[in-house]
């Protein structure tokens, strides 16, 4: 369903940035009467579901378990090290991402975290055992120019644990939550996915009336300072990216 939307915030907002490019730049295009699409929000009992399922995990706690060798679904501490690729000796510069190993990665055994070679050599270690294993080099893992060469990896379990994740019921909403019955609790959850949803709405609103009015704008050019601050943005979200 479409419904014309009172949008004097947004459009005040597309204006400003539109328009500080200067006159000389820009010709705004019709603004008025735009319509967006009005979504009616609801949140199903699945995803209520999901979220007591997430808010479980804040409260998991992790056991380290000594007397046993690791098995598949457990989590663990590991150092997998590249040493050869093709036969030959690989020596990194450091150990940034290039040199394609990891040093106290903390994974779940089975779960896909690292090369599968490595998955599969853990069940059966125990904590402290090394073991070498090869492995052929995959586009997930490694940069396109080493697809497909041989890594022999040497392997170190340094820790084993399982995890403990709590029971939902009504002792567990009291006791950690504040609420006096899982029904509460629910209810209250429920209204705050609403909230969300409908937060979202709005933001995916007013990004298709800016595509909107942007596009009934005519652009000829930019003014240098407006190019040197998209540019610093630019680089700036780069680098935060990188880091």
């Amino acid at each position: 369903m479409k419904k014309s939307i009172g949008i004097t915030a947004a459009v005040i907002m597309i204006m400003t940035i539109i328009t500080g490019c200067g006159k000389d730049y820009v010709k705004l295009g019709e603004y008025k009467g735009i319509e967006g699409e009005k979504v009616v929000c609801n949140v199903t009992d699945e995803e209520v579901s999901e979220a007591i399922d997430d808010m479980l995990y804040d409260y998991t706690t992790y056991d380290e378990v000594t007397d046993r060798a690791a098995e598949n679904g457990d989590y663990v501490n590991i150092d997998y090290i590249i040493t050869k690729i093709d036969g030959k000796p690989y020596e990194p510069d450091d150990d940034s991402e290039d040199s394609y190993s990891g040093y106290g990665e903390d994974i779940i055994i089975g779960e896909d975290y690292v090369y599968p070679e490595v998955d599969e050599a853990l069940p059966g270690m125990n904590v402290g055992d090394k073991k070498t294993v090869t492995a052929e080099l995959t586009d997930y893992f490694v940069d396109e120019d080493m697809v497909g060469k041989k890594a022999e990896i040497e392997v170190k379990l340094n820790s084993i644990s399982v995890e403990n994740i709590p029971e939902y019921n009504e002792t567990f909403v009291k006791e950690n939550l504040g609420y006096e019955t899982t029904a509460e609790y629910e209810a209250d959850l429920k209204q705050k996915l609403l909230a969300e949803k409908e937060e979202e709405y709005k933001y995916d609103t007013v990004s298709q009336i800016m595509d909107t009015v942007i596009n009934n704008s005519t652009f000829k050019g930019y003014d240098k300072e407006t190019y040197a601050a998209c540019e610093e943005e630019y680089d700036s979200s780069n680098e935060q990216m990188a880091e």
